[in-house]
């Protein structure tokens, strides 16, 4: 069994809250580093006044494993579907935090908690489910075929190989021959 935290960064304090629960946060998870958790999670929420604070998970992330050394970073749910992330941007933030993290990211996938989240962006909630759905298969197909053409709703071609970056293959390794560890978790479009 492995145990983890979950950070949302609730606040109702208008004033200074928001940092408060940021600065709290990075002090619990690195609490939870030192007490042999082994996990810390950090969700995206957008919009969400009072009840999540957090828009910039991989920030959040970021911070912490600078300042932890063996716990894992789970990036989740990440809100999938373009308008709200497109999926080139995802592949790209989650291999970075990778890097800086010493290859302890996990990341799962969604498409928002609330309609308000969806609207927000301009994203359809009856399409949602289905431009998640593309969105996490585009990412592992992106990472090793940069000419594959991009998400559909996107309207995007891939971006050369040179600008995806050549550490994807670290971090997406959907289809490898050698069976290596895939760090993408919870692909739930439900």
């Amino acid at each position: 069994m492995e145990f983890g935290i979950l950070f949302e960064l609730q606040t109702d304090d208008p004033k200074g809250g928001e940092a408060r629960v940021w600065r709290e946060g990075l002090e619990q998870a690195v609490a939870a580093d030192r007490a042999g958790f082994d996990a810390v999670w950090a969700v995206e929420h957008h919009f969400l006044v009072g009840y999540a604070h957090c828009s910039a998970p991989e920030v959040f992330l970021t911070a912490v494993s600078q300042r932890t050394e063996r716990v894992r970073l789970g990036h989740g749910v990440v809100v999938a579907p373009a308008p709200v992330n497109h999926p080139f941007r995802l592949a790209e933030r989650v291999a970075a935090l990778d890097i800086v993290s010493g290859g302890r990211v996990d990341v799962g996938f969604g498409r928002g908690f609330s309609e308000l989240e969806q609207t927000g962006f301009g994203l359809d909630p009856e399409t949602s489910r289905e431009l998640a759905a593309e969105a996490v298969q585009a990412i592992p197909r992106t990472s090793f075929h940069p000419s594959t053409p991009g998400h559909p709703q996107a309207g995007a071609k891939a971006p050369p190989a040179d600008v995806v970056g050549v550490h994807l293959a670290a971090v997406i390794r959907s289809g490898r021959p050698d069976g290596a560890r895939l760090p993408l978790l919870c692909f739930s479009t439900s």
